[in-house]
């Protein structure tokens, strides 16, 4: 040591210079971990973010072909067609000869699509009165037939008028 407790100059330099050094390598180690962090978290997200678009995409897809199979099989519209009821009366009497009936024809855009399932029903107003009331239950019978007259299908259901009180 010199006079007056100072280092001589170039001690003071090599300290520095060793100082200097060392943060200069903490730094570019830093640096280097720094990036080496940064990629791994780039990386990271693009494949989260990629993963997500994917399963949306797949969603997407799916509620899409959904919808247009829905679409393609299902029956849009419901039909309500009047049906009226006629028996053919006889010619030697004034009673008649035959069961109510009624024919429905279909139109072109009325297609049914074989192998679907169809609900078919029939409301029947009935009026109120005691000729009614004394016929009791009555049945009512469903017959398909193709565009070319060959029978499809049967179905018969047993009904009877609503009772009402008198009251």
């Amino acid at each position: 040591m010199a006079r007056g407790g100072h280092m001589p100059t170039t001690a003071k330099e090599n300290s520095f210079n060793v100082t200097k050094d060392r943060v200069q390598r903490t730094l570019t180690k830093t640096m280097a971990n720094s990036k080496v962090m940064a990629d791994k978290t780039s990386h990271l997200l693009v494949s989260f973010l990629s993963t997500v678009l994917t399963g949306v995409l797949v969603l997407a897809v799916s509620v899409f072909l959904y919808g247009t199979f829905y679409y393609a099989y299902m029956p849009v519209e419901m039909h309500h067609l009047p049906v009226h009821l006629q028996f053919k009366p006889c010619p030697d009497s004034t009673m008649r000869c035959s069961y109510p009936s009624a024919q429905l024809n279909l139109k072109r855009n009325q297609k049914l699509l074989q192998g679907q399932t169809y609900s078919i029903s029939l409301k029947l107003d009935i009026p109120d009165s005691p000729v009614n009331e004394d016929h009791g239950m009555f049945m009512s019978c469903l017959k398909i037939s193709s565009t070319s007259g060959d029978q499809i299908g049967e179905a018969c259901k047993s009904s009877i008028s609503e009772y009402r009180s008198s009251l």
